[in-house]
């Protein structure tokens, strides 16, 4: 198997990184690259003990974070997750493998727990938007895997939601939807509100227009 590096993004994940990490290492022998927006609770300081790699950076966005760990990893293929124990790490195997036959792998949530009604109908509007831009079911997904070799170098995402960037810029439609129940988080505060509602609504308006461009370009 190609070498793995595993993308975790974090922000104030203290009360999970550690369990999280442990986890992942006794089900696949992978790089573990941390990428922490300057957390005031000691997340980066305990991945620094615990990751193979620990970024510190002084902004703060997990799409864009998300990025800089494609830049720091050395693994031929890349999975992205979150820190907050939602996303089942035993599932990464079978997001690798997919990529045997596939040019990228979405974790798909088919099912999920804890959740409020108004966090349910905002996802079920947010997909809905991007339903023009793909046919992904779960375009929102922060959990999934490509080769470092098929992201797209044009990326400019805002907010959260760099899997929707990844789909539309790289035009990839040959991907595998491995589905999950999705836990809400047990620990820490969630950090969707209201400030990540109004960029997601800006770069959905970025890829609309970036597609348009690029239809007429090639018509």
């Amino acid at each position: 198997m190609n070498k793995v590096s595993i993308i975790i993004p974090t922000y104030n994940e203290v009360e999970n990184i550690e369990k999280l990490i442990r986890k992942i290492r006794k089900i696949i022998d992978a790089e573990i690259i941390v990428i922490d927006d300057s957390s005031p609770d000691g997340t980066y300081e305990l991945a620094k003990q615990v990751a193979d790699k620990a970024i510190l950076r002084r902004k703060r966005g997990l799409a864009t974070a998300v990025i800089e760990g494609f830049e720091h990893a050395s693994g031929k293929i890349i999975v992205v997750m979150d820190a907050d124990l939602s996303h089942p790490p035993e599932l990464i195997p079978k997001l690798v493998n997919a990529l045997l036959v596939h040019k990228l792998a979405i974790g798909t949530r088919t099912q999920t727990r804890n959740w409020g009604w108004s966090r349910k109908i905002t996802s079920h509007i947010a997909t809905l938007l991007a339903r023009p831009l793909t046919n992904a079911k779960d375009p929102m997904s922060g959990f999934f895997a490509i080769k470092k070799s098929d992201i797209p170098k044009n990326l400019a995402p805002l907010g959260y939601k760099i899997l929707l960037e990844i789909l539309v810029k790289s035009g990839i439609k040959d991907y595998a939807q491995i589905a999950f129940v999705f836990y809400n988080r047990q620990r820490g505060k969630s950090k969707i509100g209201f400030r990540t509602n109004i960029n997601y609504l800006k770069h959905i308006k970025r890829l609309y227009f970036y597609k348009i461009r690029k239809n007429i370009l090639n018509f």
